[in-house]
């Protein structure tokens, strides 16, 4: 009887403990309520429904409530919070159908007017800025005035406005010697937020490496960190320093070639890695707090996800997933947006961005829901240059294509174009009466053309592949046969979706297909590089070909990157190697 008595006093106390809880949490409903619609003091409301939510939660009816209505309170104020909030009721209260009908009323409301805001026609106002020295690359410093680019092996500062004319840059400034400073498609040179230091990528002894100079100029200091890169390239390559300049955000590639984002001191130390598998292209926010970071496709390589996350690691957050492929996310000055580059996916195009996207944070780095488009007036394949305190975003834009073929007299005279489309790579037929080339003349996406050297109808010669094959660019080197029947080129395979057949045509191969079309003969698979075998051709009694072979070997845990030439028979067998490293043979078309 003794224990049951206790078990019943031990009821009584919970029934009235939980019974002053509900009062109390009743009592400070009140007092929200009366602060938000009496006083019109928004922001003591939302602290007295922040405190209900936190302090019961399990009051379900009342914390319902406060969710609620400290959405309308953000909404009234002009916050994206009110979203959070209204999601919070439908997530964590389905049981309060009533605050949940009315949540999910509000959401709708504001999902449609963000939705019309998004879809709503922006005509963007370009300002094209003449850099006389045509760099091609180059990213803006924080305050926006000053434009860092590499050119001849340095590394450059310029004004983006010139005293002679404001859309005319000024007069540009060497910062370090010639030392083998490079760029590819404008991510290698980047600035720390607070506008003092800047990192770049060379060459030193064929390796490649970061280096930090300050803005003001000296001497460049190498980072000293041992990135583990089997086969790195293109955006894997993007780079960010932290606002302070003491912290570089980088891509290292496991024996896979999958990338993932990795921190280290800029004066020294162990790298961090931050994320999984399959990220590239960080950018530190303007704070330090957050940093952008691009998940990729791993069967095209594409970035098809925008996510942020913290500086010091943790788990990443969603910004979009819906743009089609994407690059290149930066920050805007104040942190609370992120621009990037998108395009429609679709094969064979997805590096030449149309598309400007904006997605709005908030201060925990996570997405508001509002992202406007904006499409550009041409195409570009390079990173943006960066987002000005006057909300001006640099964009590296491509001028319409001019890449065509033509024709001049050996003895001197004026040049006669023959094609009017994308035309790469041209070789004379034997006969001299042929042109045969890469190009879009014919279709949309690149193959091997023909056109008389006179001009005239340009012709295609198909490739019957059950996978998409396509010439490398630009190291496809087309070579006509002696007896100007077959092609030999570099091809490569896009858009496989198989994992073991990715892996299994992963890389370049010498090709060799008949000039009228058919099923190309694979003459070697190379899968160490994407642009592994290179620039064929045929020997003049068209038995052999020879080409260009990009090989690895590593030394004191270093991997060192060299090429030979190579001949392998025109009908097939084991390449044979005719040139050392002592040879220092120059990667590029051999004839």
């Amino acid at each position: 009887m003794k224990r049951i008595i206790l078990i019943l006093i031990w009821g009584l106390g919970t029934m009235i403990l939980a019974t002053g809880q509900e009062q109390q949490a009743g009592e400070l409903l009140s007092k929200a309520v009366y602060e938000e619609e009496v006083n019109g003091e928004l922001e003591k409301a939302i602290e007295l429904y922040q405190k209900i939510v936190t302090e019961f939660p399990n009051n379900r009816p009342v914390a319902a409530k406060a969710y609620f209505r400290m959405g309308m309170c953000y909404e009234k104020l002009g916050l994206q919070e009110a979203q959070k909030a209204y999601r919070a009721v439908v997530n964590n209260y389905p049981d309060q159908q009533g605050e949940v009908a009315l949540a999910k009323e509000r959401l709708s409301q504001l999902l449609l007017l963000a939705e019309k805001v998004s879809k709503t026609p922006f005509t963007p106002k370009f300002t094209k800025i003449e850099i006389p020295t045509k760099p091609g690359n180059g990213v803006l410093s924080p305050d926006g005035k000053t434009l860092a680019y590499i050119s001849d092996k340095a590394l450059w500062i310029v004004p983006v406005h010139g005293k002679t004319n404001q859309n005319i840059a000024g007069e540009p400034v060497r910062l370090t010697e010639y030392m083998d400073a490079w760029d590819l498609a404008n991510m290698c040179a980047v600035w720390s937020a607070n506008g003092k230091w800047l990192a770049f990528y060379a060459t030193e002894n064929r390796e490649e490496v970061i280096y930090i100079v300050s803005a003001n100029g000296g001497k460049p200091v190498k980072v000293p960190i041992n990135q583990q890169r089997p086969d790195i390239g293109g955006y894997d390559y993007r780079m960010s320093l932290s606002p302070d300049g003491k912290l570089l955000a980088f891509v290292d590639c496991d024996q896979n070639n999958i990338p993932s984002i990795h921190t280290a001191p800029t004066d020294g130390g162990s790298p961090i890695r931050l994320t999984g598998s399959g990220f590239r292209e960080p950018s530190f926010s303007p704070d330090g707090r957050f940093i952008t970071i691009v998940k990729i496709d791993m069967k095209n390589r594409l970035g098809d996800e925008i996510y942020v996350i913290p500086a010091t690691g943790g788990d990443p957050v969603l910004i979009s997933d819906d743009a089609g492929a994407v690059k290149s996310p930066v920050w805007s000055p104040d942190g609370s947006m992120i621009a990037f580059l998108a395009r429609k996916y679709e094969k064979g195009y997805n590096n030449a961005s149309n598309e400007l996207w904006i997605a709005a944070v908030d201060k925990k780095g996570e997405p508001t829901g509002l992202i406007t488009r904006t499409e550009l007036n041409n195409s570009t394949v390079s990173m943006l240059a960066g987002w000005s305190p006057d909300n001006k975003i640099g964009i590296w834009l491509s001028t319409p294509d001019k890449t065509l073929l033509y024709t001049v007299p050996s003895t001197g005279g004026q040049a006669m174009q023959v094609t009017t489309k994308g035309s790469w790579m041209p070789s004379w037929s034997p006969n001299g009466k042929y042109l045969y080339f890469d190009g879009i003349n014919t279709d949309k996406l690149g193959g091997l053309e023909s056109v008389p050297v006179t001009g005239g109808k340009v012709s295609r010669s198909p490739i019957n592949s059950k996978y998409q094959l396509q010439p490398a660019m630009p190291t496809g080197g087309i070579s006509i046969s002696p007896d100007g029947e077959k092609i030999v080129f570099v091809g490569f395979y896009s858009d496989i979706d198989e994992p073991e057949i990715q892996k299994k045509l992963k890389g370049t191969h010498i090709m060799i297909i008949p000039v009228k079309g058919g099923t190309p003969v694979k003459l070697t698979t190379n899968p160490l590089l994407d642009l592994s075998d290179a620039y064929p051709v045929w020997s003049p009694d068209g038995r052999n070909i020879a080409f260009l072979r990009l090989e690895n070997k590593t030394e004191n845990n270093k991997i060192e990157s060299f090429t030979n030439i190579y001949t392998i028979p025109a009908d097939g067998g084991t390449p044979k190697k005719v040139s050392s490293v002592n040879d220092i043979v120059t990667y590029g078309r051999i004839d």
